[in-house]
């Protein structure tokens, strides 16, 4: 597409952390988010944003945990991930939940 921003654009990703602040501003809990598979393109979708929570430097104040889950075609994967404030009371627990329910993804799928 002629015209169209980089997807390393600075101005995307600080919109996407704005979103997030917002987020975890009313909602203190967790953000569960699934790669859109729109256009097969869900790799790259988790590559990119993984790049921008490290360059935005949120590994301090969240913890971010991904996973490689078998889509309904057994050819095609889903990329989920979990972002939780670090000082969340239960992170430890939703981590280990997340673990163990995207190892159950993948184990019980043939």
């Amino acid at each position: 597409m002629s015209g169209a921003a980089s997807p390393k654009d600075m101005k995307i990703w600080q919109t996407v952390f704005c979103i997030i602040e917002e987020f975890f501003s009313k909602n203190p809990d967790i953000l569960l988010y699934i790669c859109s598979t729109d256009g097969g393109q869900q790799a790259q979708r988790a590559r990119l944003f993984s790049y921008w929570f490290n360059k935005a430097g949120q590994q301090e104040r969240y913890f971010f945990k991904t996973a490689e889950i078998k889509g309904e075609d057994p050819k095609t994967k889903e990329y989920v991930a979990v972002i939780i404030p670090k000082n969340h009371p239960q992170a430890a627990e939703v981590l280990s939940f997340f673990d163990e329910e995207t190892s159950m993804f993948n184990t019980m799928k043939p």
